[in-house]
């Protein structure tokens, strides 16, 4: 049977891709177009159902048989009602419902580096920092109290799949996950474009949390008196700024390069 517009699978997809409380929730998430669908099914994430248009490419069909074989069940819709419940522009005829992970499952806080996201609010941002921790073997990212939902499909599209690799905590409290992170025996290592070393010449290794700001503010004052350590990218002089995303990548392959490349 092709699904329709008024189907009830149809409806909690618009609301996935739409609501930020409902994705919370159903503990769901969506996962859309073919690089990433593929992505998610080589994860191992837990997935829902995969749901592809009437009209998906020849090329893209084998998706369906990599489905079936880890027993995720098969929803063909009507393209124009897939289309119309997903978020993208230009919708690539696939799509995937993927379960958030739960606490339990979540890396402890000393297993190795982890990123943290002060007030990040820009999803293309977000999800190049998600691809970029995957890249570098880092487990876990963390976006605290005003960053942007992790989950939001222009998050999860920027990570090209990348988020079924890396596992997002959302605490609710910055000042709780803080002193949590410096119990656990954390070094909180702030980002900043004025002070504290080079990151070439830093200690990046062990259990540290390699702290990033909001994009035009930087890192808040409640976030910054708890920083450990303070590291900057040395830049030309007169270079005012790197962009968000590409200071959390060099952090990321810095520290992997001191871990001598290991992932």
């Amino acid at each position: 049977m092709t699904l329709g517009s008024s189907n009830p699978n149809i409806k909690r997809i618009r609301k996935l891709a739409q609501k930020a409380s409902f994705r919370r929730d159903e503990g769901a998430f969506l996962v859309e177009g073919p690089r990433a669908v593929e992505a998610a099914l080589r994860s191992g994430t837990e997935l829902e159902g995969l749901y592809f248009s009437s009209d998906l490419p020849g090329e893209w069909r084998h998706l369906l048989d990599a489905a079936a074989e880890t027993h995720v069940s098969i929803h063909e819709a009507d393209a124009h009602a897939l289309q119309s419940a997903l978020d993208a522009e230009t919708p690539q005829g696939v799509a995937v419902i993927a379960r958030m992970a739960s606490e339990d499952s979540l890396p402890p806080l000393t297993a190795g580096p982890m990123v943290v996201l002060d007030e990040v609010r820009d999803p293309g941002n977000s999800g190049t920092i998600l691809r970029s921790a995957h890249a570098a073997g880092v487990a876990t990212v963390v976006f605290l109290p005003g960053s942007v939902d992790p989950f939001n499909p222009k998050t999860v599209r920027s990570s090209a799949g990348s988020i079924c690799f890396v596992r997002c905590r959302r605490p609710a409290s910055k000042s709780d996950f803080l002193s949590e992170a410096l119990d656990a025996g954390c070094r909180l290592l702030g980002t900043s474009g004025e002070r504290g070393s080079s990151c070439f010449e830093s200690d990046l290794t062990g259990a540290v949390a390699l702290v990033v700001g909001n994009e035009g503010s930087g890192i808040t004052p409640e976030v910054a008196s708890r920083i450990s350590e303070w590291v900057r990218i040395p830049t030309a002089t007169s270079l005012e700024s790197l962009n968000v995303a590409i200071a959390a990548s060099v952090l990321l392959f810095e520290a992997l390069r001191q871990r001598g490349g290991s992932l």
